[in-house]
């Protein structure tokens, strides 16, 4: 693929992208868009429903619906162009895009290159959204390693203003997704420096619940239901269930349970790191890791990494806003 050069003032073209098993964000100058990272064809809705249609090469989606797929390598899912696109065209009008886009820490170094490689080979589309039709085109690739967002957003900040942070510690980025738990770290001059990652997510959470609702008080729940629950957007009416949420915080103690005994084989002296404890999952075990290292910082802001991925790629084009 051969680079294009953009004008400095140019802002607009640089859009990031955080694409998670769970949930998908998007940022650009002016726009930021949090979705559900699920999609199924248009032609399995039925016609009374009116939602909302995406295009993209004469292959129409529909967005939001469906099951999660799960995949430990998030560019390897069956859907991951299709939220790849929707997620740019949702922030912005701009046919020219500079992107900046997150891999797993863990992942970085063997994954780097073939997520760039995937983006470059589909790096022009034409896409739809009800009935609007645009020509889309990735001209430069920016891939950084996930938790460097959170650092751009909150590190360097909470470093000159609480007493949360140190200077000269190496820092844990620890990034609660929906299909692995991401740790990034940083040296104790604030390198990127390697990164792991922990085969536990939400999703994992989600159907220890699932199953509770499902053989202990006969209900039929998919995980989309089940995570709509956790969040108070879904009422579950059941002669069998109605009220009963005692079930859950055991289930988010049992999950906690797994995490950091995970963590602490990896990192056996956790309370000589700066800590940053983050994703979607930073909010169900806040209370828990703070009760254990009462030095963390907790983000449970999901945007995080998005805003600080279009941060790096402003400053690595160098484009005002």
């Amino acid at each position: 693929m051969k680079k294009k050069n953009f004008k400095t003032n140019d802002a607009e073209s640089v859009v990031s992208v955080d694409i998670g098993n769970i949930t998908s964000i998007s940022k650009s100058a002016t726009e930021l868009v949090t979705f559900e990272s699920r999609c199924i064809d248009a032609d399995e809705v039925h016609e009374f429903v009116n939602p909302e249609i995406f295009e993209i090469d004469g292959k129409s989606y529909v967005m939001g619906q469906g099951s999660f797929e799960n995949n430990l390598v998030k560019h390897q899912k069956d859907n991951y162009i299709a939220l790849l696109y929707y997620a740019i065209a949702k922030v912005t009008d701009s046919s020219n895009i500079n992107l900046t886009i997150g891999v797993p820490a863990g992942q970085f170094k063997k994954e780097r290159a073939n997520i760039q490689k995937l983006i470059e080979d589909n790096n022009c589309k034409t896409i739809k959204i009800n009935g609007e039709a645009r020509v889309i085109t990735i001209n430069n690739i920016f891939v950084v390693p996930e938790g460097y967002g959170v650092k751009i957003e909150f590190f360097n900040k909470s470093k000159e203003t609480t007493n949360v942070l140190q200077k000269g510690l190496k820092t844990l980025i620890i990034d609660i997704g929906g299909g692995t738990i991401d740790i990034a770290e940083f040296d104790e001059n604030d390198r990127f420096a390697n990164g792991k990652s922990i085969t536990l997510g939400l999703l994992d959470l989600y159907k220890d619940v699932r199953d509770v609702i499902v053989n202990e008080h006969y209900y039929n729940v998919d995980l989309a239901d089940v995570r709509k629950y956790f969040e108070g957007k879904l009422v579950i009416k059941n002669d069998n269930f109605e009220d009963d949420t005692s079930f859950i915080e055991p289930a988010i103690s049992k999950f906690y349970l797994k995490f950091i005994n995970e963590l602490k084989g990896l990192y056996p002296r956790l309370e000589q790191y700066n800590l940053i404890l983050c994703g979607g999952g930073a909010d169900y075990t806040e209370e828990y890791f703070r009760e254990s290292y009462p030095h963390a910082l907790i983000v449970t802001d999901i945007t995080a990494n998005a805003k600080g991925f279009r941060k790096a790629g402003v400053a690595k084009w160098r484009q005002s806003e």
